[in-house]
């Protein structure tokens, strides 16, 4: 077989084996966000490997396609990686973002060269659809069917989140698949040949499922009662309607007839106090800090940012220096919106990498603009509007590479085609093999990321009174933040067996050093107690202060317990 047909099919076939399968395991966890979900590790895994077979495989086509957006995006890759320059980096939080960053961009790149998705683009949709449908199936079984003890760990009451662990993350999802179904539907894509004698009666019930999907999406996003589900979901099937709506009335009538269907279905079936369990009126004060808090960080240090890495101990201590305080605002990690979240750290060049990594968003609609391009951008959407009210892309991977595919799918294709220095294959063997051996690597940082978190999640369920087998771990650096946490707080646990006090100093060290980085009241609080063990009361109090200062939960009476007794 041709090596570059090779390669197309083995790209096409991992996509589906990760939307159809893999994204869907079930990994034990303790939550989090990037590397420290499995389901994240799983999903760097698949797109490391599309990179191994495209080395392996295509570099000697020694042709490279790069589109306008492209272009873009790498230029704002560029302008977003100079603040890396700027004093006060903090590397520790920075270094998996901007990997991160990079992956994505030459996932794109990669993905553009030799139109592997292009000309598979029905499938392709097909899988993503087939995993939303998995995710759907999750979801109603934590609404209606599990129990406490399942096999998910899925906590009855809570709120359905399919294997995502967090509900509007499977909204915009959903609102995605949604999105995809009804693409198929009104753009007539067909599934079967048609000179197939039974052609037209397979395409209605493939029509029949597409719409039974819209249904059931919408179903679920009335159900998930998420408004970025609800706004992403109506402004992908808006820009459909508005496309395909006057060529094909009757099938723009049938999804609005789906949706509809399933949304007053899922509200009838709602009890009348289902609502009030998700209710949003926290989450519209906190957000409303956030953001004006954030434009507050922007205006006093508009040129060069607070520094990347830095955002969750500057917001902090920004807020802690507000008189009047702000009362009743919880810990913060990120603004809950993209933009703002680069802008305050990086400064004036980091929002211009921002503007131009937005305009090889929108380059697609600009570029050779056709309404079957605008409808397949359309289809990004729910993820795109969700970046602006959270971090999706951080909490789940499967978001990162739909999108992804979606824009390269929505990409115009007017390149110009970069010649390479050589035509003589030799010349690149030395970097095809350096580069393979990475990726090689680079795949198995990945499956021994996995033990990593298993193991790490057994300690952290024990208690961490046993820390012996994370000591061996093969690979601790996928989660280096959380196995230096967990070590240390391990060190507490020793001090409580043998009354060593080198094991608290070792904890205090590093806990300062933390500190200077995140902000979490139950390090002051830990701070504090060792300094009263090691009778420095005055130390226990500026810590008690400290924390009084910085972190809400000190003000609902936790870090209390951090005053020395009276007399």
């Amino acid at each position: 077989m041709n090596p570059l047909v090779f390669y197309k099919k083995s790209v096409i076939c991992l996509l589906g084996i990760y939307f159809i399968i893999l994204m869907h395991v079930y990994q034990p966890n303790m939550g989090g966000s990037g590397l420290n979900l499995p389901g994240n590790i799983v999903g760097w895994l698949m797109i490391t490997g599309i990179f191994f077979l495209a080395v392996a495989f295509s570099l000697g086509n020694r042709r490279l396609v790069v589109s306008r957006s492209l272009t873009l995006y790498i230029g704002a890759a560029c302008l977003l990686a100079i603040p890396l320059l700027y004093p006060d980096v903090r590397w520790i939080n920075i270094i998996e973002r901007m990997l991160g960053l990079a992956g994505g961009i030459a996932l794109y790149a990669v993905l553009q060269q030799c139109h592997v998705i292009k000309k598979n683009r029905t499938l392709v949709l097909s899988f993503i659809l087939l995993s939303v449908w998995v995710e759907a199936v999750y979801a109603l079984l934590q609404l209606f069917v599990f129990k406490a003890g399942n096999w998910m760990e899925f906590v009855p009451g809570t709120g359905a989140y399919g294997i995502f662990q967090q509900r509007n993350v499977l909204a915009s999802y959903v609102a995605t698949g949604a999105g995809i179904a009804a693409y198929l539907f009104i753009g007539r894509l067909y599934f079967v040949r048609r000179s197939s004698p039974h052609s037209a009666f397979l395409q209605k019930i493939i029509d029949a499922a597409l719409l039974l999907s819209i249904f059931i999406f919408s179903f679920l996003i009335v159900m998930l009662s998420s408004r970025i589900g609800y706004l992403g979901g109506i402004a992908a099937i808006a820009v459909l309607l508005s496309v395909f709506g006057k060529k094909y009335p009757a099938r723009a009538a049938a999804i609005l007839c789906a949706v509809l269907a399933g949304g007053l279905t899922a509200k009838f079936a709602l009890p009348d106090d289902w609502l009030k369990t998700l209710a949003h009126e926290d989450s519209n004060v906190q957000r409303m800090v956030m953001i004006k808090q954030s434009l507050a960080m922007i205006a006093a240090k508009p040129w060069l940012g607070w520094g990347y890495g830095g955002f969750e101990y500057h917001f902090q201590h920004f807020l802690a220096a507000l008189q009047p305080a702000i009362p009743n605002y919880g810990l913060v990690k990120h603004p809950h919106n993209e933009l703002l979240f680069w802008w305050v750290e990086g400064g004036i060049v980091a929002l211009a990498g921002m503007v131009m990594l937005g305009a090889g968003y929108l380059q697609p609609l600009f570029s050779a603009f056709s309404r079957e391009r605008l409808a397949l951008w359309s289809l990004t959407l729910p993820i795109a509007l969700h970046t602006m009210t959270e971090y999706p892309l951080y909490q789940s991977v499967a978001h990162y590479v739909v999108l992804i595919l979606l824009l390269v799918m929505a990409d115009s294709f007017r390149h110009r085609t970069v010649v390479l220095l050589s035509q003589n294959p030799r010349h690149f063997s030395g970097i095809r093999v350096i580069a393979l051996m990475g990726l090689a690597g680079g795949i198995l940082f990945f499956i021994t990321g996995l033990q990593t978190n298993n193991v790490l999640t057994m300690a952290e369920r024990n208690g961490l009174r046993d820390f012996s087998q994370a000591q061996k771990l093969m690979n601790p650096h996928i989660q280096w933040q959380r196995f230096e946490f967990d070590r240390h707080v391990n060190q507490l646990m020793v001090f409580n067996m043998t009354g060593d006090a080198r094991h608290l100093l070792i904890y205090d060290a590093w806990a300062e050093k933390y500190s200077q980085t995140h902000v979490d009241p139950n390090v002051y609080l830990t701070r504090a107690k060792i300094a009263r063990v090691l009778h420095n009361d005055a130390k226990a109090q500026e810590l008690y202060r400290e924390a009084q200062r910085l972190t809400p939960i000190s003000r609902h009476g936790m870090v209390n317990l951090l005053k020395p007794a009276e007399g």
